[in-house]
């Protein structure tokens, strides 16, 4: 798994140092990578990236995160079929997305999706949010596109954390790269400082 941001990743076993992964947001500069376009999980000579000894401990949790990548994948491929959608993107958050994670850390899933147009045509409303039952280690929450386009406007800082994600489990379709293109427009220093301040 790729780290942005300062530190070093146990569980990944490499860190790259340089700016926070929202960073780029702060200077209003455009974006130099599409989101969900990760590096190359296997080379230790990318710019910025230093690698930790594979020690016993970390073999073994580079294989359970290679078994997990396969479960989320089976998890997302059930949800689009079952909720009848098309996943734009997904990505890890919470402690594993912000690299401060320990072996025994939950995966916190988190996805955009478009339904069919006529569900959108529809007078009926629909709900916007698709959410699994929690379990041991899997926490899986989607959103809807149109819900994204909503809260960006806003500023929302969860959905920026999502969409600069260095972790990621479906890249980001053109769609959610245009989305990713448009933050720096709508990004708001008060609103973000204000959510991690209550944070």
């Amino acid at each position: 798994l790729v780290v942005t941001g300062h530190g070093q990743s146990l569980t990944g076993g490499c860190a790259q140092t340089g700016p926070s992964r929202l960073g780029w947001l702060f200077s209003k500069s455009a974006p130099r990578r599409p989101a969900g376009t990760p590096m190359d999980e296997n080379s230790s000579t990318s710019r910025g990236v230093r690698c930790a000894p594979r020690t016993p401990e970390l073999v073994r949790a580079l294989s359970k995160q290679g078994i997990m990548r396969e479960i989320i994948a089976t998890k997302l491929e059930e949800i689009a079929r079952d909720e009848d959608v098309t996943i734009l993107y997904a990505c890890e958050s919470g402690s594993r997305g912000w690299r401060f994670s320990s072996v025994d850390s939950d995966y916190d899933v988190r996805f955009l999706y478009l339904r069919r147009i006529e569900r959108y045509l529809s007078i009926h409303p629909v709900r916007d949010v698709i959410e699994l039952p929690i379990s041991d280690q899997l926490d899986i929450v989607g959103w809807d596109f149109r819900k994204a386009l909503q809260l960006l406007q806003r500023s929302n800082s969860r959905l920026l954390e999502w969409i600069s994600s260095p972790v990621v489990y479906i890249p980001a379709s053109a769609v959610v790269e245009d989305l990713w293109r448009l933050a720096p427009a709508y990004f708001s220093p008060l609103a973000c400082g204000k959510h991690y301040y209550q944070t």
